[in-house]
Order: structure tokens, then sequence, then C-alpha cells
């Protein structure tokens, strides 16, 4: 569970969560791997070094039932991005797949071309691709649009 103090000093929080975090883990997994959940999603494909790398993120601010359960301090949405990555050339059948979860303490009003650093498009997602942070608050702007 992040420290209180990140939030009661007006800090923001996107964590992974991992298996051995429990019942959290577990609870956002199975309500974002639901077909029926409702979440904004949004996907990005890059190409380059022979691979293929397709990343697909979904996020929901519908978690007042989480907060209710779990208690999780600042908790305003929770996101899951799904990496699927293979050689160029290869079956498709034997990508590789990976899915990370994070509950998140911030939703902001803006989509990742809207937001306000210097940078193209291209260049702000390239950077949510190495920076988890800058990821979730963009994916979380989106849904906050989206969701409304």
């Amino acid at each position: 569970m992040p420290r209180h103090g990140v939030i009661d000093q007006g800090g923001d929080y996107a964590l992974r969560l991992k298996g051995n975090q429990g019942s959290l883990h577990d609870d956002v997994r199975l309500f974002l791997d639901d077909p029926a959940m409702p979440a904004a999603q949004a996907a990005q494909v890059n190409k380059g070094h022979g691979r293929i790398e397709t990343r697909v993120a979904a996020v929901s601010d519908d978690v007042a039932w989480l907060q209710e359960w779990h208690d999780w301090p600042g908790l305003q949405a929770v996101g899951k991005v799904t990496a699927i990555r293979r050689m160029v050339g290869q079956n498709p059948a034997n990508a590789s797949t990976e899915t990370r979860y994070y509950p998140v303490s911030s939703t902001g009003p803006a989509l990742a071309r809207l937001e306000p650093s210097k940078g193209s498009r291209r260049g702000k997602l390239k950077k949510a691709g190495w920076d988890n942070g800058f990821l979730i608050t963009i994916l979380t702007q989106f849904a906050k649009i989206h969701m409304r």
C-alpha cells in the first residue's frame, strides 16, 4: 500500500501491482480482465529492431467498490497495460504477452496530444513506453474524458 505521506504531501502514484499483493492484485485483475468492464482503452503499435510490439491500455475510474474493500489511500482509478511482442515474420500465435496492473491516485483532463509538455504525440507515447508514471498519467487523462 502506498504510504499516506505521498498523498498527504500532494503527490500522486501509479504503482505496478504484483501477484504477491494478494487480494488487491486479484480483484484489480479480475475487474480489468472482464470484457464487460467499463473502461477507456487505447492501443499503440511500434515496429523496430526486427520486432513488432503492440500495447493495449485500459483504465477505469469505477473504483468505489475497490476503495471500500481495500481502503487504498487516494485511489482514483485502476489500469492495465498489455504488451504483445513478436519478431517480424513470426507467427502471431507465437508472440509473448505480458499484462501489468496499476492502482492510480490521479486522473487528469487531457489526452496525450493535449498533454502540456513539448513534443509530438508519437514522442509522448514513446516516453510513456519508457516511463510507467507518464503512461499512467496519459491513460488516466484518456479515461476521464471518455468515460463521461
